[in-house]
């Protein structure tokens, strides 16, 4: 299935979606409750001018003055523990400030970017330069079901839902008519949160001729993919969502695409995936690269 691809060069054209990402790209930083800290110190009642004074006072003292001088020793042990305390504190108010940037989550909106039709236009114009043949394009619930459903009406290509659920919830779907049924999904766990992705096993039965009758429009012979041309082509499908992350739930999206593509008895596929932005810490792009060889990994802009 070929699309029309955009009149423009790759860096223009990726300039173009850097700088309206940048624009509209909004950071959010949450923090659990009670996060604030209030820095307490206790009070130095001896400053420096006191400590003078301590040892001017000792020296001005007859040597047989015991007792001032045991007042100026009393003075710099009280000073020496107060120090040790403050230090103490200062240590506690570190700890506390580093378990605190532990559990701030920082949240990228993008949001504002949809708000501009020539803004997301020029990230559109971008991906279809940049990814003309594809035939399948995937969206991961949230963000990449609204990028992915935009994207595909523009190519004119089919789109695939996967969803997000919670583990804890009911496993099983719930039809139309009341009924349920355990056997009609495919599941992927995310890492190893309490959380996974899910997709309707025989979704892609409407797609591929070789599962089902289908008036789809792709052409299929002996379960491989036809071009215009009538030669064999892989089967290109491209994931899309708006934040790549420490890459998790990227891979779940794979895992769960080649479990369904399997049932859909498709072997020659290729897998591509794009993202608004990625946050380079958490190097999610290079832990995909170590765990694939054969899928590709675009971002617009990376979160330094």
């Amino acid at each position: 299935m070929e699309n029309k691809i955009v009149s423009s060069n790759y860096p223009e054209l990726k300039c173009l979606a850097l700088n309206s990402v940048k624009k509209h790209l909004v950071q959010n930083c949450k923090q659990a409750a009670n996060s604030s800290i209030s820095h307490q110190y206790p009070h130095n009642h001896l400053n420096s001018h006191s400590l003078s004074h301590c040892h001017t006072y000792g020296k001005n003292e007859e040597d047989g003055d015991l007792q001032s001088a045991t007042n100026c020793t009393s003075l710099q042990q009280q000073q020496q523990q107060q120090q040790q305390q403050q230090n103490q504190n200062q240590n506690q108010n570190q700890q506390t400030n580093s378990s605190l940037q532990q559990t701030t989550q920082v949240d990228y909106d993008i949001s504002k970017l949809f708000l501009s039709f020539d803004d997301f236009n020029c990230v559109l114009n971008y991906w279809q330069y940049r990814f003309n043949d594809v035939d399948l394009v995937v969206g991961i619930e949230p963000s990449g079901l609204v990028l992915g459903s935009v994207f595909s009406q523009r190519l004119r290509l089919p789109f695939l839902m996967l969803k997000k659920r919670s583990t804890s919830s009911n496993s099983s779907l719930s039809s139309s008519d009341g009924a349920t049924t355990n056997s009609t999904l495919l599941r992927e766990e995310i890492g190893s949160d309490d959380e996974e992705l899910e997709v309707e096993q025989e979704i892609l039965s409407t797609l591929f001729p070789s599962i089902k009758d289908s008036t789809s429009g792709f052409p299929f012979k002996n379960n491989q993919l036809l071009d215009s041309n009538g030669e064999k082509k892989k089967f290109q499908i491209l994931i899309m969502d708006d934040l790549l992350e420490n890459g998790t739930c990227l891979a779940a999206a794979i895992e769960l695409l080649k479990k369904l593509l399997n049932q859909s008895k498709i072997k020659d596929f290729k897998i591509s995936t794009t993202f608004i932005s990625s946050i380079k810490s958490l190097g999610g792009k290079e832990k995909i690269y170590e765990m694939y060889n054969d899928i590709s990994v675009d971002v617009i802009n990376i979160i330094e």
